[in-house]
C-alpha cells in the first residue's frame, strides 16, 4: 500500500497480518454471511430439484407397489382400479410410462400361461383317470368271474394298471407342485397329531415307528408338509419293504426342526446320491425295485424349500437311508408371520 511522509513523498509499504482465526474475526471475510449463501443455494437447489425427484420417484414407487400386491400363485392384482393409473394404462408416453405399461402386460401374459398350464393339468388329469379308473373296475369285476390262469393273467394286468396309475398321479402331482408358484399359506401344525395321520393313510399294515417330542409344534403350509413327508413314507416302504420298521421322528435339533424319514434297507449307491433330486431319475433302483417313477424327492425338495427349510439325505451305517427335513425355528409370536416356533 502506498503511504505519505511529512513531506508528501509516497512510499510503498507492505502490511502483513496474521490472525488465529480463518475470518480474521470478519476483517477477511464474513462467516455468517458465507453460511447463509450456501444455505441459500442449497435451498434454493432443493426447491427447483423436488417437483423433478417426486416426477420420477413416485411412478417408481406404485411399480413397487404393484410388484408387492400381486398374487404370487396367479400372477393377478387384488387392487383390480390399480390398472387404471396413467403408469400402467399406456396413457403416460414417456420411459416411465412404457415401463409400468410393460409390467402390466408381462405379468398378464404370465397369468394366461400359468392358468392354461393348470388347465392342462386338470384336463390331462380326468383324461387318465377316468379310463384308468374304469380299466380297473372292469377287470375287477372280470376277475371274480373267472379261474385259473385266465384269472392270474387278468391279476397281472391289474398290476400293470395300478402302476400306471400310481405313475400317473406322482407326475401330475409333480406337475402340480412346479406350476402351483403360490406362496405356502402357514398354519400352526401340531406335529404328534400331524404325523400320526399321514402314518395312519401311508401305512398300508407296515411298521412305522413315530417319535415325536412333546409338545413341538411347526408353522409352515400344512398341505406341502403333508405331501414331502407322504412322499417320504412311501419310499422308505418301497424300497425297503421287509428290512425292518421305517422311523419317523421329529425333534429340535440346534436351532432347527427336524423331521427325519429312515429305513433299514439296503441304502442307495454312492454313485447315485448326487442326482436322487433330479426329475425322472431313479438309478439302480429301476432295476431292483421297477414302479416308481423318480419324482418323490423331486417333490419333496420343492416343496421343502418353499416352506423355507432345506432337506439332507444319506445313507446310514451299518445300513439303511435317511431324508432329514429341517426348519429354522422362530419365535412363537412369528409363527402366523413365517418360518415354525416351539411350543
Amino acid at each position: 500500500m502506498y503511504i505519505p511522509d511529512s513531506n508528501r513523498q509516497i512510499h510503498n509499504v507492505l502490511v502483513v497480518m496474521e490472525s488465529d482465526r480463518v475470518d480474521g474475526y470478519g476483517l477477511f471475510f464474513d462467516v455468517n454471511a458465507l453460511c447463509l449463501l450456501v444455505a441459500a443455494i442449497l435451498g434454493v437447489s432443493f426447491l427447483w430439484w423436488l417437483p423433478f425427484v417426486h416426477h420420477l420417484s413416485r411412478p417408481l414407487r406404485r411399480m413397487a407397489r404393484y410388484a408387492d400386491e400381486m398374487e404370487f400363485e396367479t400372477f393377478s392384482l387384488v387392487d383390480k382400479p390399480f390398472l387404471h393409473d396413467r403408469e400402467f394404462s399406456g396413457a403416460r408416453k414417456d420411459e416411465i410410462g412404457r415401463v409400468g405399461y410393460a409390467l402390466v402386460a408381462m405379468t398378464q401374459r404370465i397369468n394366461r400361461m400359468l392358468t392354461g398350464q393348470r388347465q392342462f393339468i386338470r384336463y390331462v388329469a380326468h383324461e387318465l383317470n377316468t379310463p384308468l379308473a374304469k380299466a380297473q373296475m372292469g377287470l375287477g369285476v372280470l376277475e371274480c368271474k373267472l379261474e385259473g390262469d385266465e384269472r392270474l393273467r387278468v391279476q397281472q394286468v391289474l398290476r400293470h394298471i395300478k402302476r400306471l396309475s400310481v405313475l400317473t398321479e406322482e407326475v401330475i402331482a409333480y406337475l402340480q407342485a412346479k406350476a402351483a408358484m403360490r406362496t405356502p399359506r402357514e398354519e400352526p401344525v401340531e406335529l404328534a397329531p400331524f404325523l400320526a395321520s399321514i402314518i395312519q393313510g401311508e401305512a398300508q399294515g407296515e411298521e412305522i415307528l413315530l417319535e415325536v417330542d412333546a409338545g413341538l409344534c411347526l408353522c409352515t403350509d400344512r398341505e406341502y408338509l403333508q405331501r414331502s413327508v407322504g412322499n417320504l413314507l412311501r419310499n422308505a416302504l418301497h424300497y425297503a419293504a421287509g428290512s425292518g420298521p421305517v422311523l419317523l421322528r421329529a425333534g429340535r435339533k440346534d436351532m432347527e426342526i427336524e423331521i427325519l424319514v429312515a429305513d433299514q434297507g439296503p441304502g442307495v449307491p454312492e454313485e447315485d446320491l448326487p442326482s436322487l433330486c433330479e426329475p425322472f431319475f431313479r438309478g439302480r433302483a429301476a432295476v431292483t425295485h421297477p414302479g416308481g417313477t423318480g419324482l418323490g424327492l423331486s417333490i419333496v425338495k420343492y416343496c421343502t424349500e418353499a416352506c423355507g427349510g432345506r432337506m439332507e439325505y444319506g445313507n446310514r451305517k451299518p445300513r439303511g437311508f435317511a431324508v432329514s427335513l429341517c426348519f429354522p425355528v422362530r419365535k412363537k409370536k412369528d409363527c402366523c408371520r413365517s418360518g415354525d416356533t416351539l411350543s
